[in-house]
């Protein structure tokens, strides 16, 4: 009996363990993987907070291929009384999420897929 209790205590132990690590994996590669790139590619700058539910929309947008955007977090974590980082003040960045493109002006709000592919010049996936 305790030898048939050890067994199933270690069963759960190892599905636990294997459970936690297969749905905490984000898959490897996306469907806007190249053009993710390509925007991080032609200078763009997408300013967002962790917090902020748009920001988070527009994350959404590019299912796993978010890791490749050129995000900028602008929470500022180093210092407590410090509510916005200083990357983000010096760009004048007030909303959330807001696009910077090299010589092309700002987007601020979430931006289609469409709009960006517009600002960055690059082709996005059919």
């Amino acid at each position: 009996m305790r030898s048939t209790l050890i067994i199933l205590l270690i069963l759960i132990f190892t599905g636990g363990i294997y459970f936690i690590y297969h749905y905490s994996q984000e898959d490897k590669t996306g469907p806007l993987d190249s053009f993710a790139e390509c925007i991080e590619n032609s200078g763009a700058k997408f300013y967002g907070a962790f917090w902020d539910t748009s920001t988070r929309e527009q994350q959404k947008l590019f299912g796993p291929s978010k890791r490749l955007l050129p995000y900028i977090e602008c929470t500022a974590s180093s210092k407590m009384y410090q509510f916005q980082s200083e990357d983000c003040k010096k760009e004048g960045v007030e909303t959330y999420p807001t696009w910077l493109f090299k010589g092309d002006g700002y987007i601020f709000g979430v931006a289609s897929l469409e709009k960006l592919a517009e600002k960055t010049n690059c082709e996005l996936p059919s």
